[in-house]
């Protein structure tokens, strides 16, 4: 451990201890009324939170993280223009894939469309209709109908 550390974990040990010395104090006290120990206890949430955030600092700071700092000029540029390139791509693939849907479904429409004219000339030609000699009905003996 460095210098610097232990006097730093023997003052945040005091400063825990004179916190849990608190919170019992205000809990025990007859005295005291029910609004001035809400406010205590929130007075002692508060400095917790300060002290958890300061500990949470330094700790990043012996990793050398630093999630919350401001990026050197330059840099927030630079990942400016890259997160800007990266949604102009995202919004040319997704154009893409769109024109993609849309050609696909007029290949299916087109084809369709094919098939619905062949059919209509084949009814118009009768022989949609008309049954060849030696054909059979595929549904004359269905499942749902008895043979006679």
């Amino acid at each position: 451990m460095s210098s610097f550390t232990q006097p730093t974990i023997a003052l945040q040990t005091t400063m825990t201890l004179i916190m849990l010395g608190l919170i019992f104090a205000v809990l025990v006290d007859p005295y005291m009324d029910s609004r001035r120990s809400r406010f205590m206890m929130g007075v002692v949430g508060v400095v917790f939170l300060l002290f958890l955030q300061n500990r949470w600092e330094y700790l990043l700071e012996l990793s050398g993280e630093f999630p919350y700092r401001r990026m050197p000029e330059g840099e927030s540029d630079k990942a400016g223009k890259a997160a800007k390139e990266e949604k102009r791509a995202a919004k040319q693939a997704k154009k893409e894939e769109k024109r993609k849907e849309r050609e696909a479904r007029k290949a299916e429409e087109q084809r369709l469309r094919e098939m619905e004219k062949e059919r209509m000339e084949e009814a118009a030609s009768g022989d949609f209709w008309m049954m060849k000699e030696g054909d059979s009905d595929e549904h004359e003996n269905g499942p749902d109908q008895k043979g006679e």
